[in-house]
C-alpha cells in the first residue's frame, strides 16, 4: 500500500517537472521622466516609451536542470525505497529465525525437564551398550547421567 502511494507520488512529481515547457519571458526597459532606467518584466506604464530586450536562451534552461533534478530524486527516492524494503525483508527473516531458534531452545529445555524428572522418578536406569543391548546403570553412571541432564537443563534453560 505504501509502496504503490509512494510510487504514484514519485511518478506525479516526475510527470509534472516533464511538462513544464522551458520559457523565456519578455523583458521590458525604459527611461523615466527623470531620466532613470528602468528593466522590468512587465510592460511599463503607457506614458513611457520602452523597448523589448531580447533575452538569449542559455543552452541549460532552469526547467530543463529541474527536470534532470527531478528524474534524479525520482532514482534517489527509488533507491531509497529499494533498500528500505530490503531492510524491513532481512529485519522480518532475522526475526523469524529468532523465534525459530527460541522456540527449538523451549523445546530442547522442556525435553531437557522432562528426562531429568524422569531419571529421578525411576528406580533404575537403562542405557545400551556398543551392540545395542540394554543394560541397567550402576550408581555411579546413574549419578553421572544426572549431571548431563542437569548441565542439558543448564545450557538449554536460559
Amino acid at each position: 500500500m505504501l509502496r504503490s502511494l509512494i510510487n504514484i507520488s514519485l511518478v506525479s512529481l516526475l510527470a509534472l517537472s516533464l511538462s513544464q515547457e522551458a520559457h523565456a519571458g519578455k523583458i521590458y526597459k525604459w527611461v523615466d521622466e527623470n531620466g532613470k532606467v528602468h528593466y522590468s518584466d512587465k510592460p511599463p506604464p503607457k506614458q513611457h516609451k520602452s523597448e523589448e530586450i531580447k533575452v538569449k536562451k542559455s543552452a541549460t534552461t532552469k526547467n530543463q536542470v529541474d527536470t534532470r533534478s527531478a528524474q534524479q530524486r525520482v532514482k534517489d527516492a527509488q533507491k531509497w525505497l529499494n533498500s528500505t524494503q530490503e531492510e524491513k525483508k532481512q529485519k522480518r527473516l532475522k526475526q523469524q529465525q529468532q523465534a525459530a531458534e527460541q522456540k527449538q531452545a523451549q523445546e530442547k529445555c522442556a525435553k531437557a525437564r522432562r528426562a531429568y524428572q524422569e531419571a529421578i522418578r525411576s528406580n533404575a536406569l537403562y542405557d545400551k551398550d556398543k551392540k545395542g543391548n540394554t543394560y541397567v546403570m550402576n550408581e555411579e553412571q546413574r549419578q553421572a547421567a544426572f549431571k548431563v541432564l542437569q548441565q542439558q537443563i543448564k545450557t538449554f534453560c536460559k
